[in-house]
């Protein structure tokens, strides 16, 4: 077997026809995807656990619902595994003792009520990524597993591993699942306990939440961002009944899976009480009770009501591999290519079709040619294709010391001009152009798109975006100016962004 350290656990050619398959994606479209990157140091051996996912848990037979983030419920969690059976998990073990990072400046368990003992802005682009991981403020100190765990059988490394994790994320274990007499000595571990850790190794978790649960079990994935804050607020405005859809800029995935999952489910009454969960980081998230997911229909089965096709595209290979090791869980027909806004003409050129509706939410500001980004998407889109597009936006008024009359507000509005952001806008080296309201829809009449319609403008708070142990880096509260949250540490008014929807020409 091949050293998982090493950055070629696969040959290029076989990684894309893996990628391909794991996600679903037209291999014809592999000569123009980025599955090389899949070959990375830091992410061959995450991608070889996750195409090996079959030997710990079946492909694809969990249950998935949508209620203030995205709820798989899986009986095949609380497996038992014979670990000396699976050839490949002991050195994926020794892998994880080695390089797992156990940040030790934020306790999520202690604010969801678990016992451990039981148990950054849109990063759409790799450069992102990479800006984050290599920020030295960004770092936090970090705590290592004593090394005397090297002399642990594999089993008992797998229940320190999980015990170090649990005591700074929420995970309940399935105790019930493997028979404590056998538990002991027979090297029998717990399929969720290995997910678990390859969700953990998988960090960092932007956009979410996750939740993952059996009978006995859950695993709460508690990412920087509440991403259902945005998807609440778009899913109202878009029909995606028999649609084909792009999500450009997609990360984990997690808009794909919430457009699949809620297309019944938001209109299932069981499910009333917990998709009225309020937006507020104090209070705790809610599990839906294993009854909603008992009496629930997969939503895609509904023939006319699903969208037909769902595709995300992103360069990132660490957000690939978030999202395949979900679609191993879940039936859907969601893929995902890694490929840039800038590759969306090739790909529907020879897919030789366009999308009915391509959402690009929180990417235009991270792009140097916002003119090149947004002539992609609408090349991209069939004519009267709609696209919806969330980006940061600046209203002048909010650069003055003192507050404006509603005469004068008004007119500083209608300005179509761009704040040009030199070196770093909240510590992110990658924001090019905040425009005003008006100059972004000056930029879409520009570039193919008429009837821009404006669906709202809402500040980005500490309750959407924040620091979470799911993540490696600072978050938003660190991004502001300390003596005053109206700016960030740069003092550039604080982040504000404007969600729209145009139709193409």
């Amino acid at each position: 077997m091949q050293n998982l350290d090493s950055a070629n656990v696969a040959s290029g050619a076989n990684v894309a026809k893996s990628a391909n398959a794991a996600s679903g994606a037209d291999i014809k479209s592999a000569d123009i995807t980025n599955a090389h990157l899949l070959n990375a140091k830091h992410i061959a051996p995450l991608w070889h656990c996750i195409e090996n996912l079959g030997d710990i848990i079946p492909r694809g037979g969990a249950k998935v619902l949508y209620a203030k983030g995205v709820h798989i419920y899986d009986e095949n969690l609380e497996r038992v595994l014979e670990v000396g059976k699976i050839a490949w998990l002991s050195e994926w073990v020794e892998y994880v003792a080695r390089n797992i990072r156990l940040d030790s400046g934020v306790d999520s368990q202690a604010s969801f009520g678990m016992d451990s003992s039981a148990g950054r802005e849109n990063v759409d682009s790799s450069a992102e990524s990479k800006n984050a991981e290599s920020n030295p403020e960004s770092a936090l100190p970090e705590s290592a597993l004593p090394e005397s765990i090297s002399k642990l059988s594999l089993k008992d490394k797998i229940l320190a591993l999980i015990s170090a994790i649990s005591a700074r994320v929420a995970y309940q274990r399935p105790l019930g699942s493997v028979d404590s007499s056998n538990f002991g000595d027979s090297g029998k571990v717990c399929a969720f306990d290995i997910i678990a850790l390859l969700a953990f190794m998988l960090k960092s978790w932007r956009k979410g939440p996750f939740f993952l649960q059996s009978a006995r079990g859950r695993l709460y994935i508690d990412s920087e961002w509440q991403s259902f804050a945005k998807w609440d607020l778009l899913a109202p405005h878009a029909n995606l009944s028999g649609a084909h859809i792009a999500d450009v800029g997609c990360n984990n995935g997690f808009y794909m899976f919430a457009m699949d999952s809620m297309v019944d489910s938001i209109k299932d009454s069981a499910l009333d009480s917990a998709s009225n969960l309020a937006l507020d980081s104090a209070s705790a998230p809610t599990f839906l009770d294993s009854s909603a997911f008992a009496s629930h229909a997969a939503p895609h089965a509904t023939g006319a009501q699903a969208p037909a096709q769902i595709i995300g595209f992103d360069p990132s290979a660490l957000f690939f591999c978030q999202f395949c090791f979900l679609r191993h869980f879940i039936d859907a027909p969601i893929s995902y290519e890694l490929l840039g806004v800038q590759d969306l003409p090739d790909y529907t050129a020879q897919a030789k079709r366009r999308f009915d509706v391509v959402f690009c939410l929180g990417v235009l500001y991270h792009r140097s040619d916002v003119f090149s980004t947004l002539k992609s998407l609408a090349k991209s889109l069939e004519r009267g294709g709609v696209a919806f597009i969330d980006t940061l936006i600046f209203e002048p008024q909010d650069l003055l010391p003192k507050a404006l009359s509603k005469p004068e507000s008004s007119a500083l509005s209608e300005l179509d001009i761009v704040l040009s952001v030199p070196k770093s806008y909240a510590k992110m080296s990658n924001v090019y152009f905040i425009p005003t309201i008006k100059a972004l829809f000056g930029w879409l009449e520009r570039c193919g798109f008429v009837d821009v319609e404006l669906l709202c403008v809402m500040p980005t708070t500490t309750q959407e975006q924040r620091k979470s142990a799911w993540i490696d880096s600072m978050s938003l509260e660190s991004f502001l100016d300390p003596l005053d949250e109206r700016k960030t540490i740069e003092g550039y008014p604080a982040p504000k962004r404007a969600y729209v929807k145009a139709i193409k020409k």
